[in-house]
């Protein structure tokens, strides 16, 4: 094969749970959102950072290969949920 780059599979997973996620926020709170763009670098930023800091604190609630369900959807939620607060 050839010499390109390689994307994990969980990786690929997250973003697209996160952009579920950024969607059906927006769509849920249609005038109290910013823009679909930045709901979804939110939810996407979030997804991770909550991954990062359940593998940092040793969590392993709900697993899917390297990737923490509950902890990533619990940052992405967060993260949608200041920027709705914010919003405000």
């Amino acid at each position: 094969m050839g010499g390109g780059i390689l994307i994990p599979p969980s990786w690929l997973l997250g973003t697209l749970l996160a952009l579920v996620y950024a969607a059906l926020f927006k769509f849920l709170l249609p005038e109290r959102t910013r823009s679909v763009f930045l709901c979804a670098a939110l939810a996407v930023v979030g997804f991770f950072v909550g991954n990062a800091v359940a593998g940092w604190l040793g969590l392993a609630a709900l697993r899917l290969g390297e990737l923490n369900l509950l902890a990533a959807s619990f940052g992405a939620l967060f993260a949608l949920a200041i920027a709705n607060l914010w919003r405000a």
